[in-house]
């Protein structure tokens, strides 16, 4: 029999930097224990547990916070802008490059800030200890994966009380973004009270926002696109609004940060049809209190109702990317908003495709009457080409 077959308890850890010091004491902890029996042999010896110094009460750990502190190098503030743009101060040549050396021995220098350390660790008996085969943190459905969703929203609720409580409004939610592209992780593993610890470890991809240690290259066309809405303002591009939304609701979902995806969500797809109906109603002669009369309407009435229509649909038969909206995605939006529910994010992921294929879809039926092609061209999707609405032009 193998030692990893002998072990009876294991503690698997995650350790990153939070985004916002907390200046708490060092090794400030936050416990939730639990009541279950431990594993035969360990009575009053939990002291020996990985990574646990005992408790009074004799209970069993569960999951744990635990905060260090610690200061680090950030090179020179401001850098980038004296580098990119100190010309703008008007210096003379010599005064000049005596401010370039001065900004190169400032950055070899560079400045120091505290940051907080957070150790998220969960404590496994018997059974239940994971199993963490070659490549497991590719593994979307390794515990090392769910596990850590689990305890992230245990982190983020700490830190919104913590931050209420203290006063400290700028500490609060935490989502995946806010942590580091790449977390180390560790398994420690113990067999009986008087063996030693078998230690696993590894790093665990969290997302894709990696420094730029290489340049990127943009896109000229997004920028010239950009600066059309920003010099024309969102009145050029009526249903663009919406548009814009919802992709703010898909950062929102990569980021992690599920709940305000939910809500951008909802919020993105309101806008879209309820503009589609203004839009479309003013095309065919309706008058500004008829428009205003529907718009008016309780939202049920809107979505399953009056947008039918305008897409000459039957009521009731609004097929998979209408019904599946309603019944599923508006619900969550509505629990986000009104309880405050956490949502996890792949949840708020699916939430947010289904909706660019609603919108897709509301697109495609709005292209099937002649009359309203230029309002069905504005929501291409597909493509995500904007429509220059001010010429018609595609």
């Amino acid at each position: 029999m193998s030692m990893e077959q002998q072990v009876k308890v294991a503690a698997l850890s995650w350790i990153f930097e939070l985004p916002r010091d907390l200046g708490l004491r060092q090794d400030t902890t936050a416990t939730v224990a639990t009541e279950r029996t431990p594993v035969p042999g360990w009575e009053g010896r939990l002291d020996r547990l990985p990574d646990w110094p005992g408790h009074p009460t004799d209970a069993v750990p569960y999951r744990r916070l635990r905060f260090r502190r610690t200061q680090v190098g950030i090179g020179m503030p401001a850098e980038a802008t004296e580098r990119t743009y100190g010309e703008l101060r008007g210096m003379r040549r010599l005064a000049s490059l005596h401010h370039k050396l001065r900004l190169k021995v400032l950055s070899w220098r560079g400045a120091k800030e505290w940051k907080t350390v957070c150790q998220l660790t969960q404590w496994y008996l018997g059974d239940s200890i994971p199993q963490l085969p070659e490549g497991v943190e590719f593994d979307e459905s390794s515990p090392l994966r769910t596990d850590l969703a689990q305890m992230l929203e245990e982190l983020d609720l700490w830190l919104r009380t913590y931050g209420a409580v203290a006063g400290e409004v700028d500490i609060g939610s935490i989502a995946l973004h806010d942590i580091p592209a790449v977390v180390p992780w560790f398994l420690q593993l113990r067999s009986s009270p008087d063996s030693y610890d078998i230690v696993r470890s590894g790093t665990l991809p969290i997302h894709g926002r990696l420094p730029n240690l290489e340049a990127v290259r943009g896109s000229d066309p997004a920028a010239r696109m950009a600066s059309l809405v920003a010099a024309q303002g969102p009145q050029a591009y009526p249903l663009f609004s919406g548009v814009l939304m919802l992709v703010q609701a898909q950062s929102h979902a990569l980021a992690g940060r599920g709940r305000q995806a939910a809500i951008d969500m909802g919020t993105a797809v309101e806008g879209v049809v309820l503009r589609v109906i203004r839009e479309a109603m003013t095309i065919r002669g309706h008058s500004e209190i008829e428009i205003r009369r529907a718009l008016e309407r309780r939202w049920k009435d809107i979505f399953n109702r009056d947008l039918l229509e305008i897409l000459g649909v039957p009521i009731g038969q609004g097929g998979v990317h209408h019904s599946k909206w309603w019944t599923q995605h508006y619900r969550t939006r509505v629990e986000a908003v009104h309880t405050g529910v956490w949502i996890p994010p792949n949840v708020a992921m699916t939430a947010v495709a289904d909706s660019w294929d609603l919108i897709d879809w509301i697109g495609d039926r709005l292209r099937k009457h002649p009359d309203l092609v230029p309002i069905g061209r504005m929501l291409d999707v597909k493509r995500f080409q904007l429509t220059d609405v001010t010429n018609g032009s595609h």
